[in-house]
């Protein structure tokens, strides 16, 4: 998207658990500028799955972003440290109104993002 230029239609992007590397900063550069308003990386020193599996299957090349903050200074791009309510990587779901409520984005997140995806699926037809 970020390639595209042009109109965004996305506002915010939300990692939650994200099993994405968090070493490239020119990466996270370019997927912030597809945005709108910018990434929200929520990560959790506690998750396991990220900790051992992804870092196994991933040979120890890079930290998954949604274990750590991604690098700082990164325009764009903004670290939430959720250590505190999140115990382990099944339990984002569970918490994703807490998540939004403390990322001040509200549970009409939720809806408004639905009504967006609804309406870019009509254009394309």
């Amino acid at each position: 998207m970020a390639s595209k230029g042009g109109e965004k239609y996305v506002r915010n992007a939300v990692l939650m658990g994200g099993a994405v590397g968090n070493d490239s900063e020119v990466d996270w550069t370019t997927a912030a500028s597809a945005t709108s308003e910018g990434i929200y990386n929520c990560y959790s020193e506690q998750d396991g799955v990220l900790k051992w599996l992804y870092r196994m299957a991933n040979a120890g090349l890079s930290t998954p972003a949604g274990l750590v903050p991604v690098p700082h200074g990164v325009e764009g791009v903004v670290n939430s440290d959720f250590s505190n309510l999140i115990g382990g990587h099944n339990e984002w779901k569970a918490n994703l109104g807490a998540v939004l409520d403390r990322l001040d984005l509200g549970r009409d997140t939720l809806l408004e993002a639905s009504t967006v995806s609804a309406a870019m699926e009509a254009e394309e037809k």
